[in-house]
């Protein structure tokens, strides 16, 4: 058997033998969250687009307009005809498009040692502030207007959800991520590398 290199990968192995890994689509879902929980634990990144509530259920709410506040596999099964079969199908219909949007990193910033989170855009609980990264980086997922932040900490990054703007929309730019970035830590936009990279690491 191929072992799986990512999430993808491993779709890939349940489409071809569904019924060996799942029998409803909320197991699946279920199932993929407790593969990134795991990524998480082991501080593994994965340089393709993410099937998180974050990245693929925002991602599939900007495409259809449903409403994603139950999860990705609920929203699926509510809008297609109720046969478990034409659930799946559908799910991976929608893989098949996701996968192919490329992680762009579209600038970074290194914060100086006076750059601490000031509690501005995010808080941990009642006063926690988030953790100081040591890297910045922005992501776009090219062709769309779907953005978030990546922030490095010694050897391992972490990724935000989809910046979304105070009116709800997800519908954002470099400058959006520039202002979430300069309000928490204080960092002016001139401290910015713009790069044209063409995906990330």
């Amino acid at each position: 058997m191929i072992e799986a290199q990512n999430i993808f990968d491993w779709l890939d192995m349940v489409r071809a033998r569904r019924s060996m890994f799942a029998h409803s689509l909320a197991e699946l879902e279920n199932m993929i969250h407790g593969y990134y929980t795991a990524l998480g634990v082991h501080r593994i990144g994965e340089s393709v687009p993410q099937l998180t509530q974050g990245h693929f259920g925002v991602w599939l709410r900007e495409k259809t307009g449903w409403s994603l506040s139950a999860g990705w596999a609920h929203a699926i099964v509510q809008n297609t005809q109720p046969d478990v079969e034409a659930e799946f199908q559908r799910f991976f219909e929608f893989v098949d498009q996701f996968r192919t949007l490329k992680l762009t990193v579209t600038a970074t910033v290194t914060l100086t040692t006076e750059q601490q989170p000031t509690g501005k855009r995010r808080k941990h609980g009642h006063n926690g502030l988030m953790e100081r990264p040591d890297e910045i980086l922005a992501i776009n997922y090219s062709p769309t207007s779907l953005n978030h932040l990546r922030h490095r900490y010694d050897k391992h990054y972490v990724d935000d959800s989809m910046l979304m703007l105070g009116d709800g929309s997800h519908e954002t730019s470099l400058d959006h991520l520039m202002a979430w970035v300069a309000d928490e830590f204080g960092v002016d936009r001139q401290q910015w590398t713009i790069t044209t990279a063409s995906s990330t690491a």
